[in-house]
Order: C-alpha cells, then sequence, then structure tokens
C-alpha cells in the first residue's frame, strides 16, 4: 500500500491525539519538578534502556513478504530510534548552526529488541509477535478508510487482545493501512497520580501503532517516509512531546527552545522558514526537528527542552517508570540471583535536625549474592507509625557485582522535607531492582536499618497547647474555621508583637492567613495564656481542598515571622479541607459503585440528568451508569454544564470534564469538556457508563451531566464474508444470534446469504431481504419470525 500520490509530496498524517489541557497542566508539574530536582542535585540524568516488542499484523504471508515485514526490517527501526535518540544520527551535523546550542544530543534513551515472552519463553525472533489477523477472524486492517473507524478497530480489537504488559514492554504494532493516508499514531504518558479521568492511556492501550510502508529504512518502507523518522516522531509522543507547532498557529510545544512555528510543515524547506511568522520567532521555523511533519530526510534533531520532557516521562509515566527494570531483553531464565545487606552503619547527617533544614544520611552496601545488582537506591523517611513520608533522596542506574561493596559511602541529600514536622521518624535504606519493587535492604550484624531520626523546632515563644480547630475538627472550603491555641514567652524579655495561623502547601508556598492577633500590652517572660487562650478566625477557607501544613507564627515588632517553637505541642501540624457535602449520588467513586440514573422514555426520547451533582472533595471522581434496554438502537448526546460553561441558565462552581465506557470501564472515550462533538450510538441493549472528574487535579464544586437519548427499533445487519451459517455470531453486526425482539436486515450485495442449516432454528421479530439477498432455510432448518 503506498500513501503518496504520483508525482507529488504526500501529506503524512499522525493520529496522535492532542492530550487534555490537564494533562499537561500535570505534566508541566513534574516537568518542573524535575528541572528544579536536577539543578539541586537530587535527580540525575538517567540512562533507559527500554524492551521492545513489534506486533507485525498480517495476513499468512510468508515471513518477509508484503505485510508479513521481515526481522532485518524491524531492526533496521531499532537502529534508527538508537541513533536518532543519542544524537549520533548521520545527519545530526545538518542542524542550522542557529539552532546548534538548542541540539540534544543523548537524550538518555535507548532501545533493545525483547528476547523473552511474557512467560520468560525465549523469543524465536527478537522483539517480535507475529499476528494472523485473518485467522483470527478479524477484518482486514487495510478495509478501514477512515481514521476513526481504524483507530476503533486497533484501540477495541487488536491492542486488548494482543498488547504484552506495558510495565514491561514498549508495544508498537505494525500495521497495512489505509486510512486517509495515517502513518502511525502513540499514547501519551499516563500517570498513576493524575486524579480525574485524564490517563492518555490504559494498560489495554499504552504503545505506537505504525504504517508498515513508513516503518524502518528496508522492506516495505517507501519514500519520502522511508528512513525511520515516523517512529522517532510517535516515539517522541510516547515519551510526552507535542508537535512543534503546538497543534495549533503559533501555539506552544511546552518548549523553550523551539521557535514559535506558524503550522505543521512537509516536504523539506529551506532555512530559514517562516521567519518571524510567530511572534518572537527570529530564527526561522525548526522543521528538521522530529515532531515536525517534514520528509524523513529532512529531520534530524530533538531539543534539550524534548529530553528533559522525555526524561520527566520516564520517571513519571505508569508505563514508562518500570521499563528500565524489565529483564524482557535478557536471556531466559539467565538472571541470577544478588542479595543486598547493609556494610556500614546507617549514619545520619545529625541524630536531631531543625525543622525545613537540610540534611543528609550515608551508608555502604555489599552484594553477597551470586549475581550482579543492577537498578535503584534510596533513603526514605517513615514516621513513628512506620508510615511513608519522602524520600530523601533516589539513586538511579546503579550497579553492584556479586562479591562486591561500596566503599567511600552512598550519601543521600535532601534540601529539606517540610512535611518532616516536628516530631520523631526513621530513616530507611532501600533497593529496587529491575522489574522489582522498594525493599529494605537487610540488616549485617551490627548494621541495622531504619534509624531514628528527630525534628525540632525551638523559639523563644513556644507553643503551649494542643493547636484545636473549634468547629467540629473540620476545615471545609467556603466556610468559617476558627483554630484555637496558647503560647508561652520561654525568652528572657517582654514579648510585644503578632501573632498568625496560616495555611501553607505541602511544598511551601503560603495559601491564606486563618487569623492574626496583635499583643500590644506584652507577654511577660515565663508567662502564658489562660483559658479560653487565643482564637484565629476567618470567615470562609478560600483554598481548594487537599492536605496543607497548619502553621502557627511569630512577629515582634519591627522584627520577621518566625515559627512558633515545638517543644511542647507540635507545629507545624498537617490539615485536610474538605469540599461540600457529599450529594445524593454518592458513593459513586468507581465502576462497581456507579450511581444507575433512571430512564423513562416519551415517544422514544429521553432526558436523563444528575441534578444536585457535585465534586465534594478533591480526589472526588464521579461514576453514573445508564441501562439501555434490548431491542432498540440508541443516539446519545451528553454534554457537562458547569462553571466553564452552562447553556441552562444556572451557575455551576466545578469545572468538569466527561467520559463514556461501552464496557464497564475497561476502556474509557472522550475526555469532553462541554458536549459530545457528535452523537454516540448504541445498538441493542447494553449499560452505558460516565465518569466526571475536575478540569483540574483538586478542583471541587457543582455540576450537571445532561444526557440526551433517542431510541429507534433495533435492526440486526447479516455481514457475514467468510461463513453464511445464521448460527455464526460472528456473521452479525452486534456479535451475537438475532432474538424475537431484533428486526434483521439482510442487505443487498452480501457476498453469503444466512442459511439455517438442519437442526437449526433462526428466531427474530421481523426480517427484510432487500433487493438481491435471500435467505435459505435447508431441509430440517426452521425460522420462526415471532411479528412483523
Amino acid at each position: 500500500m503506498q500513501v503518496h500520490g504520483q508525482g507529488t509530496t504526500p501529506k503524512r498524517i499522525c493520529a496522535t491525539e492532542v492530550p487534555e489541557a490537564a494533562w499537561e497542566d500535570w505534566f508541566s508539574q513534574k516537568v518542573v519538578e524535575y528541572t528544579k530536582n536536577k539543578a539541586s542535585g537530587i535527580t540525575q540524568m538517567a540512562n533507559y534502556n527500554i524492551p521492545l516488542v513489534v506486533h507485525i499484523l498480517h495476513n499468512g504471508d510468508a515471513v518477509g513478504s508484503n505485510e508479513n515485514i521481515s526481522l532485518a526490517q524491524v531492526q533496521s527501526q531499532i537502529n534508527i530510534l538508537n541513533a536518532d535518540f543519542s544524537g549520533t544520527n548521520a545527519d545530526i551535523g545538518n542542524v542550522p548552526a542557529v539552532f546548534a546550542a538548542a541540539k540534544a544530543g543523548n537524550t538518555g534513551i535507548s532501545f533493545c529488541l525483547a528476547k523473552v515472552n511474557p512467560s520468560g519463553a525465549t523469543l524465536s525472533e527478537v522483539g517480535v509477535d507475529r499476528i494472523n489477523w485473518q485467522a483470527r477472524g478479524w477484518q482486514n486492517p487495510n478495509s478501514f478508510y477512515t481514521i476513526a473507524s481504524f483507530k476503533s478497530f486497533m484501540e477495541n480489537t487488536v491492542k486488548p487482545n494482543t498488547i504484552w504488559d506495558p510495565k514491561k514492554y514498549m508495544n508498537i504494532w505494525v500495521v497495512d493501512m489505509d486510512a486517509e493516508g495515517l502513518l502511525g499514531y502513540a499514547t501519551f504518558p499516563a500517570g498513576s497520580n493524575l486524579s480525574g479521568m485524564f490517563t492518555g492511556e490504559t494498560a489495554t492501550t499504552s504503545g505506537v501503532v505504525m504504517n508498515q510502508n513508513a516503518f524502518g529504512n528496508i522492506g516495505t518502507a517507501i519514500p519520502p517516509y522511508n528512513k525511520g523518522r515516523v517512529a522517532t516522531h510517535e516515539v517522541g509522543h510516547w515519551l510526552g512531546l507535542r508537535h512543534i507547532w503546538g497543534d495549533g498557529t503559533c501555539k506552544t510545544d511546552y518548549c523553550g527552545d523551539t521557535p514559535p512555528a506558524y503550522d505543521k510543515n512537509f516536504g523539506c524547506p529551506t532555512h530559514p522558514h517562516n521567519l518571524g511568522f510567530c511572534q518572537g520567532n527570529t530564527t526561522g521555523e525548526m522543521f528538521m526537528n522530529y515532531m515536525d511533519y517534514t520528509s524523513d530526510d529532512c529531520k534530524n534533531m530533538f531539543t534539550r527542552d524534548q529530553m528533559t520532557r522525555m526524561q520527566t516521562a520516564m520517571q513519571n509515566g505508569t508505563y514508562r517508570s518500570t521499563l528500565p527494570f524489565s529483564n524482557a531483553c535478557d536471556a531466559a531464565n539467565s538472571t541470577p540471583a544478588f542479595n543486598l545487606k547493609l556494610y556500614d552503619y546507617v549514619t545520619p547527617s545529625a541524630t536531631s535536625i531543625n525543622y525545613g533544614s537540610a540534611f543528609s544520611v550515608s551508608t555502604n552496601i555489599a552484594n553477597f549474592g551470586t549475581g550482579a545488582f543492577s537498578g535503584d537506591y534510596c533513603a526514605a523517611v517513615f514516621d513513628n507509625t512506620y508510615q511513608f513520608v519522602d524520600f530523601v533522596e533516589i539513586k538511579s542506574n546503579n550497579a553492584l557485582a556479586a562479591g562486591y561493596a561500596y566503599s567511600s559511602n552512598l550519601q543521600f541529600t535532601n534540601p529539606g522535607i517540610l512535611e518532616m514536622v516536628p516530631g520523631n521518624y526513621f530513616i530507611g535504606i532501600f533497593s529496587r531492582p529491575p522489574g522489582g519493587t522498594w525493599t529494605l535492604v537487610s540488616d549485617n550484624v551490627n548494621f541495622k536499618n531504619l534509624v531514628p531520626l528527630s525534628v525540632v523546632n525551638e523559639a523563644d515563644m513556644e507553643l503551649y497547647s494542643p493547636i484545636t480547630i473549634t468547629n467540629g475538627g473540620v476545615l471545609k472550603q467556603g466556610q468559617t474555621a476558627t483554630v484555637n491555641l496558647d503560647i508561652a514567652n520561654t525568652g528572657a524579655t517582654t514579648f510585644v508583637g503578632q501573632y498568625q495561623v496560616n495555611l501553607y502547601q505541602l511544598d511551601g508556598l503560603f495559601a491564606e492567613t486563618i487569623g492574626t492577633i496583635s499583643e500590644s500590652t506584652g507577654l511577660g517572660s515565663g508567662y502564658h495564656y489562660s483559658s479560653p487562650y487565643l482564637n484565629f478566625t476567618t470567615n470562609a477557607i478560600v483554598s481548594k481542598p487537599g492536605s496543607y501544613l497548619l502553621v502557627v507564627q511569630t512577629k515582634k515588632t519591627n522584627g520577621s515571622w518566625i515559627i512558633a517553637g515545638a517543644s511542647y505541642y507540635p507545629n507545624p501540624i498537617k490539615v485536610t479541607i474538605q469540599g461540600p457535602n457529599p450529594d445524593i449520588y454518592e458513593a459513586n467513586n468507581g465502576v462497581a459503585q456507579a450511581y444507575s440514573l433512571p430512564l423513562a422514555f416519551s415517544s422514544n426520547n429521553a432526558a436523563v440528568l444528575t441534578t444536585g451533582a457535585n465534586l465534594h472533595v478533591a480526589t472526588d471522581s464521579d461514576f453514573y451508569k445508564i441501562n439501555l434496554p434490548a431491542g432498540y438502537n440508541y443516539s446519545i448526546r451528553a454534554r457537562a454544564h458547569d462553571s466553564y460553561n452552562a447553556s441552562n441558565g444556572n451557575v455551576y462552581s466545578a469545572d468538569v470534564l466527561f467520559s463514556y465506557s461501552k464496557n464497564a470501564g475497561t476502556n474509557w472515550f472522550g475526555n469532553y469538556d462541554d458536549t459530545m462533538p457528535k452523537n454516540l450510538v448504541v445498538s441493542g441493549g447494553s449499560t452505558l457508563y460516565f465518569k466526571v472528574g475536575g478540569f483540574f487535579e483538586g478542583m471541587t464544586g457543582t455540576y450537571l451531566l445532561d444526557v440526551q437519548i433517542t431510541r429507534t427499533p433495533y435492526q440486526f445487519l447479516w455481514t457475514g464474508e467468510f461463513n453464511s451459517d445464521w448460527n455464526n455470531v460472528n456473521n452479525w453486526s452486534a456479535g451475537r444470534l438475532p432474538t424475537n425482539t431484533d428486526d434483521i436486515i439482510i442487505k443487498a450485495g452480501t457476498p453469503f446469504s444466512p442459511i439455517i442449516a438442519n437442526g437449526v432454528t433462526g428466531i427474530c421479530r421481523s426480517i427484510k431481504a432487500e433487493t438481491g439477498a435471500s435467505v435459505n432455510v435447508a431441509t430440517g432448518g426452521r425460522l420462526n419470525v415471532t411479528s412483523q
């Protein structure tokens, strides 16, 4: 199949979906965190080797023929990926001088073809899984002529039935496709701590889909996409990269070193191209970037900021962060055992540290096993009930051979953890092997893990009672709050100044002030306040629901704010702000708890509304279901009325997105911010699920999900091509046999008419055979039509 017209430059099509704004909000924040941690030395650029499997869809042709591409063609693509992502591609020298400083060089990411399958058995062809779609009874992938229909086939049929564990393998599907010139598409990385519905991918969809004519540089690859750069482009998406034009006129790709681009580029322009077309473009467009649409022999570079996004994706992606620890590229049963133990005392820089101060912990580790260790080490903090608080530092991609030990100290450092409020803690040393989880490094004779560490905060003005939230002990968004406490002056002079109670985010950013009290008379040395102490009050909590630090601070006249001492009672303390009260649909926080919305038709039309619905806490996601009775086709249009766009005259306070599922949450579709762009069609009886979540993480407030449904009597279509048996479910449009509630149409031009064989009874409510179509009832067969 060729995807270009004779004598013209083809218009390449990448069908990777533009991620939702909420995804970019989350991912960009992770990029900022990575950049800060890298600058402070907490994080170092890592080298990731990603195990890869290529699923080749074919129709039974011999290996190396037509769509059943050769292993050599697969290997040619892997070689190109490794060159492009390491900056060793032969054409890297073609980058214009003005962009030389932006070149990423080695991104730290490489790829290897898997040697074993998910069961651990050795693959006969490294990294290749050949799938005969015809033998599986699937439709020819090349028969889908629209991108939407092809992607639906891939996402709902091919991927779920062929994907290998995406936490151990990167999955690529190579397909003969003829969908509007489509060359490939990928999934953006999902984040395990990304709230709501913004997953970007699932365990059954993660990976890259490639047109066989644009894969590798030999075999079926066709110019001008025969240099392997389409796969480089799609893998870039898989690692969190956006198109350089930001998928809009002069929009951003969130990389500061790619100049603004007016639109996608094709062919191979001459530099400088579109100079000044976008505000801020003083260099011309970077059309040679892998994330443009130019021809393969024109593209040759990633940038440093793109490298940062890729490294961020590998650290934070649910189906990325575990890949470097997969042993899928190792030979079967060849991984030897390692045995890590402490080889020195676990020694904090101090046994007691001041609140918010930098600290470190050092030790040594030995490998007493028979095989080498490769993976990560970390030092982690736990509270006095052994609940995890935070990492001191993670050291990635280490190796320790059998019989060897560190001798010059592994040191883990941190500039200060504000969640370590004054109190007692434990520090533990952990290791994480390939594909494994964090495991406490074993004790060794006198070298013990989990050592104590205390956090103190001493000051002249000390907290002298527990911090008490008086209105039921709850902070709730939009409601009043009062905090009661006592303060003692343990200094040598009388205190004159102010007291203040503030809320801070867990990273130390100021959130809001609950109240301020002035002490103008003066609190003498050795004195504290009498009951009922001091009350700090606010008319309304304005911070969004979530976890915060509540901090008592003092300031002498003409002095600076300092944190009140915690020698007697904890200060700061962790608190939680709640959102609005739960709505009548709670608890509906998962598919299993989905609230069943009543459905009542009038003249085959129904309206379903979630009147009074809200997101009442920061982590709230609401699930609903609608039971659609059998015997009808349904046309469904849903929309969300919210703070961003309400068209029913009411006011709502939450900004939400919604999506839907036809299979009880196995696959979700959409992420709609307003109205679905087109009607959803459901054939026959089923249960339709919706989920609603905040557009931004932590969003709370009210909204309305409005679902409009129209139904018509269900018509069953005969689609049989390879088997003419009435009793074969694969021959029917709904994947099941018709019943006495179904209306059947046998379309004209179908290759085979239904045959009701000997001993088979065909049942339907009505039947219509168009001109040129027929139904054959063999001797001994029987057709029952229940009504017309």
